[in-house]
């Protein structure tokens, strides 16, 4: 699912659509363009906007959440963010009285915010 902005001349977003399939992408961004950016320029054309100058941005595709599981201690799911697939894990609180959270991508640890000395991303 992707989330798609209209953006106006000045770098403002006018409107947000969240949750767009992958096949309504076109779709959405052409009647953002034909008919948002037309009605939000002529509503400011007295300063000189004009539909031309909109555009359209399309965010990452994050898919729901999947395989999730979650107990008093700790809480675990995976994504899809364009593509690819992140596992999330968030521990409450940790042996060290600390909660923290780790995202891997397959098997590698991409980001983590634990405070133990021998991870890997705590950079000591």
């Amino acid at each position: 699912m992707r989330e798609i902005r209209l953006i106006d001349p000045d770098g403002y977003t006018v409107t947000t659509v969240r949750n767009v399939s992958e096949t309504d992408v076109d779709t959405t961004r052409t009647r953002l363009l034909s008919q948002d950016a037309v009605r939000h320029a002529a509503f400011f054309d007295f300063v000189g906007y004009k539909p031309h100058n909109y555009t359209v941005t399309v965010g990452m595709g994050i898919s729901p959440r999947t395989n999730e599981y979650e107990n008093h201690v700790q809480h675990f799911w995976t994504r899809e963010i364009d593509g690819t697939r992140y596992h999330f894990v968030h521990v409450k609180m940790s042996r060290l009285g600390h909660p923290y959270i780790s995202v891997t991508r397959g098997n590698v640890l991409i980001r983590c915010s634990c405070r133990r000395s021998d991870c890997p991303m705590n950079g000591s």
